[in-house]
């Protein structure tokens, strides 16, 4: 489990990937240098990459949904790997609960998303699918990005655990 000062560190990094570390010192009171350190340390492994969210209706694309797709069971290693591939397809994922994979898609428009899912529908044999327009985003990748927020879920997962799983972190 991740020590809540590393946690919090992650936090203003999650909120501002390009924050500059002197600032992120004066609101922890954690020296640069160990900022630094930490970062390039121990604290590397649990960030996979640093990234750029786009806002897609400013640069032209303006259609997404989130498809959730339940295939043949001799196609699913196909088309998911056709659906890797595609330019369109934003995330993919596999799921259960009787259904293969949950897709976020990108369109120009509209009707470019409907030949997507028509091209879908005549090249495999999906047995169920649903698709949810996307109207406006609420919120995105705010997971651990709050530095209070940290501290708190962080107290919780703590205070869950009980008071055996603390005593043994305490005694280390």
């Amino acid at each position: 489990m991740i020590e809540k000062d590393n946690a919090v560190l992650l936090a203003h990094l999650r909120r501002n990937a390009r924050i500059k570390l002197t600032a992120i010192s004066r609101k922890t009171d954690v020296p640069v240098s160990t900022i630094f350190e930490k970062i390039n340390g121990p604290l590397r492994s649990y960030v996979q990459r640093y990234t750029c969210l786009l806002n897609n209706s400013e640069i032209g694309f303006s259609s997404r949904a989130t498809i959730i797709l339940k295939v043949d069971k001799e196609q699913k290693a196909e088309i998911g790997q056709h659906l890797e591939r595609h330019p369109n397809v934003n995330s993919l994922y596999r799921i259960n609960n009787g259904y293969d994979f949950m897709l976020d898609v990108i369109f120009k428009q509209m009707m470019d998303l409907e030949e997507f899912i028509e091209q879908l529908e005549r090249r495999f044999r999906i047995k169920h699918k649903e698709v949810y327009f996307i109207i406006s985003e609420v919120k995105q990748e705010s997971f651990l990005s709050d530095p209070e927020a940290v501290k708190l879920v962080l107290e919780k997962q703590q205070d869950s655990q009980g008071p055996a799983k603390k005593s043994r972190r305490t005694a280390k």
